[in-house]
């Protein structure tokens, strides 16, 4: 359901009413929304600790007929709620932060369930070996992948001495900004003109490194232009006005850019 939007049981409605899904997986019927919530209540604790088994033993009959490196990707996921334990988000709403590790593009590996007041950067080097717990003998996280929540140095030592290549989000500090201002060849990648808009996007990289890191990474900068395109007697101006220049960018270690 999460791959879906999900966000509560009543939602298993979507893929009951999915034909496609339930063919794929051979799937003849779903319970309802009160029927799994009853079952969840009756099961408790330690039906979930059962769920978790069943899905680590189909992890491992998955991983047996794969022959591509590990990659692993962990985001937070706000749930809203509003029973009475719940508290209030980092999006300002009530409800769970979920910490959820999947690999290759959708298999979840493992799942944390997380007070709502707890940030996404909370813990993610403890996470990170967790979903690690999760692999059969043999098999190891190749590749990490991460928003800007998992910008910290215990995580990039990590993952360096694991041979774990990352490519994680990078924080807006100061010290990333002033490299940024420092940069003087950009490489254009994207370049278009809309009815709308003007739109330029240039990248670049350069080597930045962290008070507690014991190596240096590269830090991948983006720097997209916007700009309106104005109209006027049937005769299209292009100019720019009020000039917004926007900086996304991740920091990675052996990936060689493109």
């Amino acid at each position: 359901m999460l791959h879906c939007g999900g966000k509560s049981l009543e939602d298993i409605r979507m893929i009951n009413s999915d034909k496609a899904i339930k063919e794929t997986l051979h799937i003849k019927q779903i319970p309802k929304a009160d029927t799994i919530g009853k079952w969840l209540k009756r099961v408790g604790l330690l039906g979930i600790y059962g769920l978790q088994s069943i899905n680590q033993t189909l992890l491992n009959i998955y991983l047996k007929h794969i022959n591509e490196p590990i990659v692993l990707d962990i985001d937070a996921t706000v749930t809203p709620s509003y029973k009475s334990i719940c508290l209030p988000t980092y999006k300002g709403i009530l409800g769970f932060t979920p910490m959820i590790g999947h690999i290759n593009g959708g298999y979840m590996i493992y799942s944390e369930l997380r007070d709502g007041n707890i940030t996404p950067a909370d813990s993610n080097l403890q996470f990170v070996k967790q979903c690690q717990a999760q692999l059969p003998k043999g098999k190891k996280i190749a590749y990490l992948r991460s928003d800007s929540a998992g910008y910290q140095a215990e995580l990039f030592n990590y993952c360096n001495a694991k041979g774990i290549i990352y490519v994680i989000g990078a924080k807006l500090d100061k010290p990333t900004l002033d490299s940024i201002e420092k940069i003087t060849k950009w490489k254009l990648m994207n370049e278009k003109e809309t009815k709308a808009h003007y739109i330029k996007e240039e990248v670049a990289e350069f080597i930045h490194t962290m008070n507690n890191t014991d190596h240096a990474f590269r830090v991948i900068v983006i720097n997209s232009t916007f700009a309106p395109n104005f109209i006027q007697k049937n005769k299209k101006l292009t100019f720019i006005a009020n000039q917004d220049n926007l900086y996304s960018f991740v920091l990675t270690k052996q990936i060689e850019l493109v």
